[in-house]
């Protein structure tokens, strides 16, 4: 029995060691504000002006807020913002530094409270629709 509890910490921390290596990749955070609250947004070093990857997470008074909000019902009830507010944080820093233009392609929940969202710059391809009607 030990040994199974011992098995499955480990794969949970290993599960997390990833995630925090890949937050570590990331610049300094830049504070923006919007319609959902304060965010701090990292950009990742590797951005081109085809595009790149943001970090975005709470900033640290509402991550406590949110763990404050948790903690009367265990964690059983989610006070986190969902992936949609956090592409909102990614959105208004976008918008503030000039890439209006990018489009978000994807969200990828990293830790508790820090999303990772990928963008696009590149001007957007015209979809071809090909009639495929048989006689």
């Amino acid at each position: 029995m030990r040994t199974i509890a011992v098995l499955g910490l480990s794969v949970c921390l290993a599960g997390c060691a990833e995630n925090i290596g890949r937050a570590i990749e990331y610049e300094m955070p830049k504070t923006v504000e919007n319609t959902n609250g304060e965010w701090w947004v990292y950009e990742h070093p590797s951005r081109t002006a085809d595009g790149g990857k943001l970090m975005v997470a709470l900033t640290p008074g509402r991550a406590i807020g949110t763990g404050l909000k948790e903690s009367p019902t265990l964690g059983m009830v989610s006070q986190e913002p969902g992936p949609d507010e956090y592409a909102s944080g990614a959105r208004t820093h976008l918008d503030a530094t000039d890439r209006r233009s990018c489009r978000i392609v994807s969200t990828a929940k990293l830790l508790k409270v820090q999303w990772e969202v990928t963008y696009d710059c590149r001007p957007a391809q015209p979809k071809v629709i090909v009639n495929t009607v048989r006689k």
